[in-house]
């Protein structure tokens, strides 16, 4: 049996977004009497990862088990949708499901610019978190610090380049089904 990618994708973020919420909570629980302890780096990964979400469902890190249970699940979801469209991108070379040219343009646009304009928020509110903007001495640090701006710059140029591709087949007027039967 071929374990499906929109299947195992949610799926997996929803486990690795329990560890990370068991991380902040062992490390809450044994920086509790220090003065000023900072937070886990696995705090800043669960932002940076799920960048989409975080900006609305931050509040809910801070919350009891029903609102951390909504948060896994919203995750879920988020991961699902780009799972869904994963898939209709290598079957159709684009991903909208719809041929109207007008809301093509306006989706790609508005997919391309808020990216950009999300990581620029969230490298404003990096500063509220202090120590987590330098360069780590250590390997220890190095091993928190590249897998969390690795994903932040995911979310900021991963939708430029794939919506920006789109964009500008659309604009070209050039239709990837069409495109993809000619080289055949």
């Amino acid at each position: 049996m071929r374990l499906r990618l929109k299947y195992a994708l949610p799926l997996g973020q929803m486990a690795a977004t329990v560890v990370f919420l068991r991380l902040i909570f062992l490390w809450d629980v044994a920086t509790r009497r220090d003065d000023m302890p900072g937070k886990h780096p696995a705090f800043l990964l669960l932002l940076y990862l799920h960048l989409p979400l975080m900006q609305v469902l931050k509040p809910l890190l801070f919350g009891r088990l029903p609102e951390l249970v909504l948060l896994v699940a919203a995750i879920g979801v988020l991961w699902y949708c780009v799972a869904l469209l994963i898939h209709r991108h290598s079957e159709r070379g684009t991903v909208f499901p719809t041929d109207w040219v007008a809301l093509r343009i306006a989706a790609d646009v508005l997919l391309v610019t808020m990216p950009a304009c999300l990581g620029l928020l969230f490298i404003e509110n990096i500063k509220d978190y202090p120590g987590t903007y330098e360069l780590p001495r250590s390997f220890e640090g190095w091993s928190w610090f590249l897998p969390t701006y690795g994903s932040l710059l995911m979310w900021v140029l991963g939708p430029v380049f794939i919506f920006g591709r789109d964009l500008v087949r659309c604009l070209r007027r050039s239709d990837p089904g069409t495109a993809n039967e000619a080289e055949k």
